[in-house]
């Protein structure tokens, strides 16, 4: 343990998980970012008794938080201290992280003194084997000593898209909020049978190459005429939205999908209900096989490379397109 003669305990609040914290410390230490100027920093260290997804932190100060304040969040998957950074959105007291991290301790740095009453983290679900992938740590050795944080500096990676090393550490998140937009998503996301995903409104999505999303379960992406929901890619196209053997209806309503290969695709299954959809410069807009009634309604396919619709079923029901 770094932090020695003035450890402080701070009250830490978690919502919306079953996990908890072994300590939370205060002191400050010399702070070193890939790429920045090292700083004194104030910080506070909450360590976790198991890897803990986490999507928000809301810092409550004896100063409540203006919102223009410096501070770094870092965090390490690690009890032996590999540490990065991790970008955020925030207003005044609350931070809401640009990507899910999973943690086994979790620092806040500034170089003013914050006077930290209390941390509410906000968490979110480590799914499927990620536990197992997402513990690249070697064990610290149990006779560590304590040694003075004022002679100890915490070195930093700056990593912007932590994802794209290990595209299996993406962690699926239960709704893309629209103050954490936009999201960049590297990898094939698959979302499993009896899971729901929900994309609020205005969120906009971009992916990488061949990225995009597997669904197996059941995609919401609710947009309205004023704040619709974006499918695009980064840089290249990406592979698009693709329903495979769906036993519910997946939503689309107010969304624009462009530069994928696959439009919104379904293999098998019930179809996905459309509305207010436009589907443009992908190679196909919209291509369902299903034996069900396929609904299409007020939505446009548009300078599509091959077909913009492509429907092979028995029945078919459109409204407007």
């Amino acid at each position: 343990m770094w932090f020695a003669k003035r450890l402080t305990l701070v009250l830490l609040i978690l919502r919306d998980t079953a996990a908890s914290f072994l300590r939370v410390e205060s002191g400050h230490q010399q702070i070193l970012i890939d790429g920045r100027d090292p700083y004194m920093g104030f910080v506070t260290r909450l360590h976790f008794d198991q890897l803990t997804c986490i999507r928000a932190l809301t810092i409550h100060c004896l100063k409540p938080l203006t919102g223009a304040e410096e501070i770094d969040i870092l965090y390490s998957e690690c009890e032996n201290n590999q540490w990065k950074v991790v970008h955020y959105a925030n207003t005044k007291e609350k931070y809401v992280l640009k990507w899910e991290v999973v943690a086994r301790q979790l620092l806040i740095s500034s170089q003013i003194v914050l006077s930290i009453v209390d941390v509410q983290v906000e968490t979110c679900t480590i799914y499927g084997n990620a536990t197992h992938f997402l513990n690249p740590c070697h064990r610290p050795r149990r006779h560590q000593r304590h040694h003075d944080i004022s002679q100890q500096s915490l070195h930093v990676e700056e990593v912007s898209h932590p994802r794209l090393k290990r595209s299996t550490e993406y962690v699926l998140p239960e709704v893309y909020r629209t103050d954490a937009s936009p999201y960049d998503i590297p990898v094939d996301v698959v979302i499993p049978q009896n899971r729901t995903v929900v994309i609020q409104t205005g969120v906009t999505l971009r992916f990488g190459n061949n990225a995009g999303f597997t669904v197996r379960g059941v995609l919401i992406a609710n947009g309205t005429k004023a704040a619709p929901i974006t499918f695009e890619p980064q840089i290249d196209q990406w592979k698009g939205i693709e329903i495979i053997n769906a036993s519910s209806p997946s939503r689309f309503s107010f969304a624009n999908v462009s530069g994928s290969s696959l439009g919104i695709t379904l293999r098998s299954g019930v179809p996905p209900l459309i509305d207010n959809v436009i589907s443009e410069w992908n190679q196909y807009g919209f291509d369902f096989q299903t034996i069900a009634s396929v609904q299409i309604v007020s939505s446009a396919a548009l300078n599509n490379e091959k077909d913009g619709f492509r429907i092979r079923t028995k029945v078919d029901r459109f409204g407007r397109t």
